[in-house]
């Protein structure tokens, strides 16, 4: 997405552009990575620009409904500057799996939806411990995208 505006022109709308830029890019890594840009057809070019979400939304915001939840990028937006992304996902699956996990042990397999030690409490302790971590992650990654499209 840093490559779209270049010499302050917007090259979105061009995908034969966009392609001249990947090849210049994909020159500094291994060739087969140049030989996948050139092969594209550039019908197939998309770009997205880089989205904003407000931590505080994802910090305070309601991120789980009785028994639904969100999770990966539904729960935590980010930008791909610091590889995150697929990594919270996973992480979000064992904190997930773990608090359902004890639920089971502590209930001998009985899941309840209402009362106490119901799966609506085990999503609610997964949102409050997953919250700390990937606020300051989307927080981290918006300004380091920032930073790289120049503030």
């Amino acid at each position: 997405m840093f490559f779209m505006y270049i010499s302050g022109e917007n090259k979105a709308g061009n995908p034969e552009l966009i392609q001249k830029v990947l090849e210049k890019y994909a020159k500094v890594l291994p060739p087969f990575f140049l030989d996948i840009v050139q092969r594209s057809d550039v019908s197939t070019l998309h770009w997205a620009p880089l989205m904003f979400r407000h931590p505080w939304n994802v910090f305070f915001g309601n991120l789980s409904k009785g028994n639904v939840t969100v999770a990966g990028d539904a729960m935590h937006p980010m930008t791909p500057e610091l590889g995150q992304g697929g990594c919270q996902a996973l992480e979000d699956a064992v904190v997930l799996g773990r608090h359902i996990g004890n639920l089971l042990i502590k209930t001998k397999g009985h899941i309840a939806t209402t009362g106490d030690n119901n799966v609506a409490q085990a999503i609610d302790g997964y949102v409050k411990e997953r919250k700390w971590r990937v606020t300051g992650l989307v927080i981290g990654s918006y300004f380091s995208g920032w930073l790289q499209i120049g503030g």
